[in-house]
């Protein structure tokens, strides 16, 4: 028991400080304005709510501003790719990302999710739209052979995720514009 416990602060913390990375990266190359929505610690904490119509919703991890408009960024740090189909894929809890998904939903405001790769090839940082085409995402059961190996996931194709250059803001903009 114990060494799971450690094992979770350690991946929080390993998360919190991906997201301060991504944050301060959006601040000082990007020229964004960031509230961050992460700061928190420790294994009682729990994330940000937001509420609406009498229910909780979880709240993103960065709110962004810049030219004019603000949007809300998921960060996900991880040291790897999932191999899949001869193709990569990166992705989340997929109970996460229908709570994301009502949200844009209520709001008509487009989320996006940042990938933080940091150790397999190719690392970076990496952004997509919240919901994409269905070809460049899938949501997979966590079953291997028929019995649950982990939670249920939601995965991107490589494809379809973007390098986060200092030209992410006028890109973010456009995807605003255009929804």
């Amino acid at each position: 028991m114990e060494q799971k416990q450690i094992n979770f602060d350690q991946l929080l913390e390993f998360g919190e400080n991906g997201e301060a990375e991504v944050a301060k990266y959006l601040m000082d190359t990007c020229n964004m304005m960031v509230l961050p929505l992460y700061q928190f610690k420790g294994k009682d904490s729990t994330p940000l709510i937001m509420h609406k119509n009498n229910k909780k919703f979880i709240a993103p991890d960065l709110t962004c501003f810049s030219n004019g408009n603000m949007f809300p960024i998921e960060v996900k740090t991880k040291n790897k790719w999932v191999h899949w189909d001869n193709k990569l894929e990166t992705g989340f809890n997929y109970e996460h990302y229908k709570n994301y998904k009502e949200i844009q939903e209520l709001t008509q405001v487009q989320w996006i999710v940042i990938f933080n790769q940091k150790i397999e090839e190719p690392t970076g940082y990496f952004y997509t739209k919240l919901t994409v085409q269905d070809k460049f995402c899938r949501h997979w059961d966590g079953k291997v052979g028929g019995k649950q190996v982990r939670k249920e996931l939601w995965l991107y194709n490589k494809e379809i995720l973007k390098p986060i250059t200092e030209y992410f803001p006028q890109e973010i903009n456009e995807i605003h514009s255009t929804n």
